[in-house]
């Protein structure tokens, strides 16, 4: 694992950019000055140091607190690419899944509602890995302000809501 010291010394980062870039020029290779990383499979920037792929997520915590996060990396926004450090806290990977945007296969538009057979609109949740019933709605956005009331109650700051 690479050291704080290690890393300084090869890159430069901007915590409000949340960016590196190198310290100098690797002939054939990287310029001075040049953006550090390049994104991997999953949508996250990734960093090549010594011979070892870092997050870009985990260097900036790194880089900023000198030692590595205990646990998981949250980016607050849901943005992967987002590095900033004020845009990133430690959570646990339950903590994060409250945090995750709105599934993209949703019609409706509401995160937690479910438009049921019979015309009406049902809220859940999960919590705990179990599914929790938070009532039957006439509408879609009163079900979702249902969900909404729920998350704040059970993760707090973690709670996304669309």
């Amino acid at each position: 694992m690479i050291t704080r010291e290690r890393l300084i010394e090869l890159v430069l980062y901007d915590p409000i950019e949340g960016r590196f870039v190198w310290r100098f020029s690797i002939k054939g290779h990287v310029k001075q000055g040049q953006l550090a990383g390049s994104w991997d499979t999953h949508g996250y920037w990734v960093i090549g140091l010594d011979g070892q792929n870092y997050l870009a997520h985990r260097l900036a915590w790194l880089w900023v607190y000198g030692r590595w996060p205990t646990g998981e990396l949250d980016h607050i926004n849901s943005r992967r690419d987002d590095n900033r450090i004020n845009n990133l806290r430690q959570a646990t990977r339950s903590q994060q899944r409250h945090n995750a945007p709105i599934n993209k296969n949703t019609k409706n538009g509401f995160k937690g509602v479910t438009m049921l057979p019979s015309g009406h609109w049902m809220a859940q949740i999960q919590r705990n890995k179990q599914q929790h019933y938070l009532g039957t709605f006439a509408t879609a956005k009163e079900a979702h302000e249902a969900y909404c009331k729920a998350a704040e109650k059970y993760f707090g700051e973690f709670a996304r809501t669309r």
